[in-house]
């Protein structure tokens, strides 16, 4: 999967979800597997499913994360999004089209 800047996601619609203790817990509903997210991937999963694109999370990533290099930000922000869409837990727009 190729992300770009402009990418926008939405919560896959069979999914529930809830932020517990600063942490989100996901449950895909079709497989009844759940999933968890740390601090970090539920900053990333709250604004990706708020409609941010791509490129507007990394760079308010690398705003609150200054000593973080911006490329290694924007790697670890593909590789999530990948695993979440990989797992059903999000939907690119894109694939609406």
């Amino acid at each position: 999967m190729t992300l770009e800047p402009s990418d926008t996601f939405r919560p896959h619609p069979a999914i529930a979800s809830e932020v517990v203790d600063g942490e989100l817990v996901v449950l895909q509903l079709d497989d009844g597997l759940y999933y968890g997210l740390d601090r970090m991937g539920t900053q990333i999963w709250t604004r990706l499913v708020a409609g941010q694109c791509v490129g507007d999370v990394v760079a308010e990533l690398a705003q609150r994360y200054p000593d973080e290099p911006r490329e290694k930000l924007s790697e670890d922000l593909v590789t999530l999004a990948t695993k979440l869409v990989n797992s059903r837990l999000l939907v690119s727009d894109a694939s609406a089209d």
